[in-house]
């Protein structure tokens, strides 16, 4: 599909340049590789640069569901998304990568065809 190469093509570039610029900043600042949260990608700095912020929570709350009222400030459409997928045998915190991933390329092509 010669219409998809464009969007596929930037989801692919802005995905190795996160990754390579999360890995350098992993490797210059090594403070910032402290396990703080839920951090599953720490032998992979790469990977791990994707998992920052609010992914900890969310992969808790699809891994326990809205245990306690702190959970309460997140939308439960990611964490359900990745526990599904999760149920084909990924781990959650991979399979909220994979949604991120695939949500963001949808994005992509959605606004490549609009425009």
């Amino acid at each position: 599909m010669p219409s998809l190469r464009f969007p596929i093509t930037v989801f692919v570039a802005q995905r190795a340049a996160m990754a390579l610029v999360g890995w350098l900043g992993l490797r210059l600042s090594p403070q910032l590789t402290v396990p703080t949260e839920p951090r599953p990608f720490l032998d992979t700095p790469a990977l791990d640069a994707l998992f920052r912020w609010d992914v900890g929570w969310y992969a808790k709350i699809a891994a326990e569901g809205y245990s306690d009222p702190s959970s309460a400030n997140f939308w439960p459409l990611f964490p359900m998304l990745g526990r599904a997928v999760s149920m084909f045998g990924v781990s959650v915190p991979v399979a909220l990568v994979v949604v991120a991933a695939v949500i963001q390329l949808a994005g992509l092509i959605v606004l490549y065809r609009l425009f």
